[in-house]
């Protein structure tokens, strides 16, 4: 999907309507894939600051402070979390759901935990990353299962070819992960 924008617009064609939402600063958006939605980055001299997730339709979904960890979201209301060292966040309103991912340390390069919360702010579950990795974020949740991509930590847990970023599936009734393929 080709997402356009400048320092104030974003815009983009959905089902044949162009959608368009007005922004200060917008230093980068485009479209995820691995969500289904439209990021948008702003902040000041080539420096993100914030980034605000969109529907395809063009609803605000959430809102994301780098520096802070702060979380804004609608839901029955204006809801805010704030988590130190957040890496990234997986809103998922049709499953009432939002999976952050977040350092155990400011040290760029430490492993990453998750806490589960639902739309209402209540804290569900918080889990580690599975043994030997680091997650990187949630690409998809299908069938009870949340899939997240990972990096290997050592050298050990790489395949044959070099290659170090893998899909988990996470069930989310029994807490465990399984290796389910690479992640790009």
């Amino acid at each position: 999907m080709k997402v356009e924008y400048n320092s104030t617009n974003v815009s983009w064609e959905y089902n044949g309507k162009k959608i368009e939402i007005t922004l200060d600063k917008v230093l980068h958006a485009r479209f995820s894939k691995y969500t289904n939605k439209i990021e948008i980055e702003t902040g000041e001299g080539f420096i993100e600051e914030w980034v605000y997730y969109y529907t395809l339709t063009g609803v605000f979904l959430a809102k994301q402070h780098l520096d802070t960890g702060e979380i804004t979201w609608f839901h029955n209301g204006e809801h805010r979390l704030s988590l130190p060292y957040t890496e990234t966040i997986g809103f998922y309103p049709d499953y009432e759901l939002i999976f952050i991912i977040y350092r155990l340390s400011e040290d760029e390069s430490s492993v990453t935990a998750m806490k589960v919360f639902n739309l209402d702010g209540n804290l569900i579950n918080s889990l580690d990353s599975p043994e030997g990795y680091t997650m990187l974020y949630v690409s998809e949740i299908k069938d009870e299962k949340v899939r997240v991509a990972c990096e290997a930590i050592d050298r050990e847990n790489y395949d044959p070819y070099g290659r170090s970023r893998f899909h988990f599936a996470l069930d989310l009734k029994d807490q465990k992960w399984v290796k389910d393929g690479l992640a790009y």
